[in-house]
């Protein structure tokens, strides 16, 4: 459990983090089990498996038994860290109800024990799942409520679950704008998404912001540039 965040913090490591934290967790203790170190054996476990299997339910399973333990365990910021993995879990398998659903269960336990970046990312994560579910003027409405959170908040809090949520949310926020008819700031926002991830070291935070942001060009006409 202590090693787990020396292997997340390499993105090619995430292979290696995912086998030792299965063996690690084979081989706990029955003290051990239900407590925080199998609390964060499991977080690590869904983390570093969450772009390995993508859908599997090996990924569902960690995340589940993560927040039974977080919420047993009286753990609110992990529980709402892997309410957030969650969230992308189900928009990943194109479950967009139950994203949804999750976003707002985030949500509700951020206003009772969060700051202003967890406040900030369970509106990001509300943005994100009220667009793929399509509703765009919700999506538009939680995106701005959490740029206005972050103004002074610094980067670093926004990182979870291998995701720079404020980047990320950028991508989603221009999505929005563009479909409910805001294209000229929507292809601006765009372009400062992608910007700011241009020279990210972390493939699949650069990879989901192109995705969301290279269509928003194209729907502008920047073909070139898309």
């Amino acid at each position: 459990s202590h090693a787990a965040p020396l292997f997340l913090a390499s993105f090619p490591m995430l292979a290696e983090c995912s086998n030792w934290c299965s063996k690690a967790m084979a081989a706990l203790l029955p003290s051990d089990r239900g407590q925080r170190r199998e609390l964060y054996l499991q977080k690590a476990l869904a983390l570093s498996s969450m772009y390995l299997w993508d859908d599997s339910e090996k990924v569902k399973a960690a995340l589940e038994r993560g927040l039974e333990l977080s919420e047993k365990l009286g753990e609110d910021r992990l529980q709402h860290y892997l309410l957030l993995g969650l969230n992308v879990f189900f928009t990943r398998r194109g479950e967009f109800t139950r994203a949804l659903d999750v976003a707002k269960r985030a949500a509700a336990l951020s206003e009772k024990f969060g700051g202003v970046a967890e406040n900030a990312m369970s509106e990001w994560a509300l943005a994100a799942s009220h667009h793929i579910a399509g509703n765009q003027s919700a999506a538009v409405m939680h995106g701005e409520r959490g740029f206005r959170l972050a103004v002074n908040t610094a980067p670093s809090e926004f990182v979870y679950f291998g995701y720079d949520y404020h980047v990320r949310a950028l991508g989603t926020y221009a999505r929005s704008l563009w479909i409910s008819g805001a294209q000229t700031t929507g292809i601006a926002k765009a372009r400062e998404a992608i910007s700011r991830v241009i020279d990210s070291s972390h493939p699949v935070l650069f990879c989901a912001v192109l995705l969301d942001s290279i269509p928003v060009l194209h729907w502008g006409g920047q073909s070139e540039e898309a």
